[in-house]
């Protein structure tokens, strides 16, 4: 632009307002460096890291784990209260079943004391039958499987709800791909005219702030394609989460 203005192609104010939008651009990436430093020095802070040194954090890219979970980890927890209640169940009909105990002991006899003879041993067995409880075992036969049958209910309802989650997170995927696409062929676009607004700039026959506002347009598509890319990242996780 210096030569450019020398040659009286462009104007000294139209270096001056080039001088000024770069500036503003160098203001605004100091701002984010320092949001960055600031992020990662919170980052250091959760997870216990004492490093004061500029971070440089690699891009995330996730795989969709697109493999048919047979037993989902979700259902673990009902498969352990099922098992809870049959174990209660079963150690509540020990007591219906007919007990027999043995027993044995020995010592001395030290009541009686005029005895020569104290010392002895005794052996014995009980047998009992629990014959009528008021249908208490009846009651919790049907309470057990009543919760037994809401335990499956649930169960069901967290299969279905699991499987909405993941057609939801795919059709977003889906979404996102062609936003993701649409936004390249956009900067394709974009690259194409840069090309052009760079010859006619240099011929002197376009604006500097139209050159300063393609090159603004282009930034605000390239962050806007990055956030589409940071939300399929983030739609992959969670797909990968419900698929567990």
């Amino acid at each position: 632009m210096k030569e450019l203005v020398r040659n009286a192609i462009y104007k000294q104010s139209d270096l001056k307002l080039l001088e000024i939008a770069r500036q503003n651009y160098e203001q605004a990436y100091e701002t984010f460096q320092a949001e960055y430093r600031d992020n990662i020095y919170n980052l250091n802070l959760l997870c216990g890291i004492n490093e004061g040194a500029d971070t440089e954090i690699e891009p995330v890219e996730f795989s969709l784990n697109r493999e048919e979970i047979s037993n989902s980890r979700f259902l673990t927890s009902f498969y352990l209260d099922s098992l809870a209640i049959i174990a209660d169940r079963n150690i509540s009909e020990l007591k219906y079943q007919p007990q027999v105990n043995l027993f044995a002991n020995a010592g001395m006899n030290a009541v009686h004391l005029p005895a020569f003879n104290r010392f002895g041993f005794s052996t014995g067995a009980t047998f009992s039958l629990t014959l009528f409880d008021g249908q208490q075992r009846k009651t919790e036969f049907e309470k057990s499987m009543i919760n037994l049958e809401n335990i499956q209910f649930n169960k069901q309802q967290t299969m279905i709800q699991t499987e909405i989650q993941k057609n939801f997170t795919l059709n977003k995927l889906r979404s996102l791909d062609k936003r993701i696409q649409l936004a390249d062929n956009q900067l394709e676009q974009y690259d194409q005219l840069l090309s052009m607004y760079k010859s006619q700039l240099g011929q002197g026959t376009l604006s500097v702030m139209d050159y300063s506002y393609l090159l603004k347009d282009i930034s605000e598509k390239k962050q806007e394609r990055l956030l589409f890319e940071m939300e399929k990242q983030m739609v992959i996780n969670a797909y990968n989460y419900w698929n567990y």
